[in-house]
């Protein structure tokens, strides 16, 4: 049985940056359900509509940090960014590792 050939957009969903959006995106998704919200409800607060979200949490495109933002403000959470060093061993952190400028 001959393999089907690699699309361009499934090489890129496997790239490091995309692999760490999608844990991103698994992380958002676990969160709104445990809270019992739907896509719909959550995208309203957020200003945006549920097909870009679906398609985010379902790891499949990448999204911009603005989009992010609104998404994180209508969940009740902020996105915060603190050096590897300080991570409290004690506290649940989102880590996703960033290449230094």
């Amino acid at each position: 049985m001959r393999e089907k050939a690699e699309s361009k957009a499934d090489a890129l969903m496997r790239t490091p940056p995309m692999a760490k959006a999608r844990a991103i995106a698994a992380h958002i998704a676990q969160l709104r359900r445990a809270r019992g919200e739907s896509q719909v409800a959550v995208c309203r607060r957020a200003g945006t509509n549920n097909s870009q979200l679906s398609r985010f949490e379902a790891g499949l495109c990448a999204v911009g940090l603005d989009w992010l933002l609104s998404l994180l403000e209508a969940l009740d959470q902020e996105l915060v960014i603190v050096p590897s060093s300080e991570l409290n061993k004690g506290r649940r952190y989102v880590t996703v590792k960033v290449k230094r400028l």
